[in-house]
């Protein structure tokens, strides 16, 4: 077993029994000598030359390693978990298990280089789209970030990598036509007021799904957006809005006459044996919150039945943003909505 000496800070071998190099640093304080072990004499240099960085920067070489995989258990229960919402860790975890670990999941977090990641990603552009790809190098990256400052790695790899340009957004506010036509065809269905308030105010589903009628002044007709229905492995749940920040939202004259309208059809409804009181304006026909796919399916059949071109409720939103700035309202009043 031959060794070559690299300079005082360590060693180099090969050995003939393992068929490897190894790279070996002299003892530390503890009698400890960390090793690695290396295909190449290049790579167990370069290993040797990792290895030997961490130990001055004040890291442990001799520490357990760790695979990807391991890592990424820390970063979605140590960080993630307690800094995010949950459905956020869910969908965390999610691109992890779908487009990292199946790749890099098994590969020792000291032995990725940038190549690695590079090779990585370029794979990823030939299945999905470059925003799926940026997405979950995103992840990646905070996972590595968080190697770098437990002291795990020297460097982040994931940082010098060439990413696909992100994809243009394709979606486009429905035109004014076409909206008047669904709010007018849609005026008496119990859920007629849910598309005109998405309209002319523009909250997200999971909010008007959770909108509750406390939240509605009709004195100062105004309407505070505080929370939203959120699914999470199957179990809802009212949360936060997005960013955590509640908003209030001035309420025209029409949409607080169909307000009205609402109240009244829901102590109708209340008459029900079956009715379980949620104190939400726009409740299922049992008073319990809506299932936003229920939402969604109703107005794409809608649309379709009417001969309207195909929009997402997210598009009430670019509705809204688009009539406002028509109107001269600044960026960052719509910011805010």
């Amino acid at each position: 077993m031959a060794k070559r000496r690299v300079n005082d800070d360590g060693s180099i071998y090969y050995s003939k029994a393992e068929r490897c190099w190894f790279a070996q640093l002299p003892p530390d304080a503890r009698g400890k000598r960390p090793k690695r072990r290396a295909k190449t004499q290049e790579e167990a240099i370069r290993k040797l030359t990792v290895m030997r960085d961490m130990r001055g920067q004040g890291g442990d070489p001799s520490a357990k390693r760790l695979r990807v995989n391991d890592l990424l258990d820390l970063w979605l229960t140590q960080i993630v978990k307690v800094s995010v919402k949950e459905s956020t860790h869910e969908s965390y975890e999610q691109i992890a298990k779908l487009y990292i670990r199946p790749t890099l999941g098994t590969r020792w977090l000291d032995t990725v280089e940038p190549l690695d990641i590079q090779q990585w990603v370029n794979d990823l552009r030939r299945q999905y789209s470059s925003n799926v790809v940026r997405n979950a190098h995103a992840r990646l990256h905070g996972a590595f970030d968080a190697a770098v400052t437990w002291r795990k790695l020297l460097y982040n790899p994931t940082n010098r990598v060439t990413l696909p340009r992100p994809a243009k957004a394709t979606l486009k506010a429905p035109q004014t036509a076409a909206m008047q036509r669904w709010l007018t065809a849609t005026e008496d269905h119990r859920l007629g007021t849910l598309y005109l308030m998405a309209a002319v105010l523009g909250p997200r589903v999971g909010e008007l799904a959770g909108l509750p009628w406390r939240t509605y002044d009709r004195t100062a007709e105004t309407i505070t957006i505080d929370q939203q229905i959120t699914e999470v492995r199957g179990t809802r749940s009212f949360t936060t809005p997005k960013n955590d920040e509640a908003r209030t939202l001035p309420v025209p004259p029409g949409l607080a006459k169909r307000l009205v309208a609402q109240w009244e059809l829901l102590q109708r409804e209340r008459m029900s044996e079956d009715w379980k009181e949620h104190g939400l304006i726009f409740p299922s026909e049992l008073g319990t919150p809506l299932f936003e796919s229920n939402i969604n399916r109703h107005l794409r059949d809608g649309l379709q039945r009417l001969g309207l071109p195909h929009w997402s409720m997210h598009a009430f939103r670019h509705y809204t943003a688009t009539r406002l700035g028509e109107l001269g309202v600044s960026d960052h009043i719509i910011g805010g909505i």
